[in-house]
């Protein structure tokens, strides 16, 4: 049985031709950098004792949420090389540099999250570790602002590239024979990216009116998730009409 014979449904979405064939280079290296990524989020110091097995603990959440992030990552990426298979020159910088990012986002994003976990335990008067209490009291440097910054200005250049990439899948659309359906999901994942970018930029805007104001703009990337729903909830009624039409 040869890959267009293989129900769609199987293959991740029921209205979408993949046009991507086999795992090409450009997928084979993302794949590598994706598990060199997990591994700086996952990888920590193996306790010695069981009072640092406790405070390790403490890691779980944000090791968590880490994960789920660089997942939908990876999902956003796998998604483009199977609709499309594009192997060209462009495709090859923009996802270079897509990739690089996604690795230095690891390094603030497992710190930011376990800030959050820590915040919230000092919040409910838990006992914190030690070095959770160090890392409450780096929060009151006037530079941490900075980092909240640097995270959503990441944050937003990986969603452009994510939407960079599919605007050229969109243009070659009469060339990779998309039909209105397909050119009506690109164009959904399209603005799902922009949506992700437009509130990343909020959070970074928040801190930049006022460093003091870093846990709103922290608490407005929480948007992304009602955003993504009702976006997505709208978009699927509106295919369901054409699908019926």
């Amino acid at each position: 049985m040869t890959r267009d014979q293989i129900p769609r449904i199987t293959r991740g979405e029921a209205h979408f031709r993949w046009r991507g064939g086999d795992v090409s280079r450009i997928e084979a290296l993302s794949d590598i950098v994706f598990a060199m990524v997990l591994t700086l989020v996952v990888l920590t110091e193996v306790p010695y004792t069981l009072d640092q097995l406790f405070d390790s603990v403490w890691h779980l959440p944000s090791v968590v949420v880490c994960w789920a992030l660089l997942f939908w990552f990876w999902h956003l990426h796998y998604q483009f090389h199977r609709r499309f298979g594009f192997e060209d020159a462009f495709t090859m910088v923009w996802n270079s540099l897509l990739l690089c990012l996604i690795l230095l986002y690891a390094f603030p994003l497992k710190f930011m999250f376990l800030m959050l976990t820590y915040l919230s335990g000092w919040g409910l008067g838990l006992d914190l570790p030690e070095e959770g209490q160090e890392m409450i009291r780096s929060m009151e440097n006037p530079h941490a602002g900075n980092l909240m910054l640097a995270y959503g200005f990441v944050f937003a250049l990986i969603f452009s590239l994510f939407a960079l990439l599919n605007c050229h899948g969109l243009k070659r659309r009469v060339e990779l024979e998309l039909t209105e359906v397909e050119v009506f999901q690109v164009r959904t994942t399209i603005q799902s990216n922009m949506i992700c970018v437009g509130i990343a930029l909020l959070a970074c805007g928040i801190v930049l009116v006022s460093a003091d104001l870093m846990p709103i703009a922290g608490c407005s990337l929480g948007l992304i998730g009602p955003a993504l729903a009702l976006h997505e909830f709208r978009a699927d009624k509106k295919l369901h009409r054409m699908l019926e039409s």
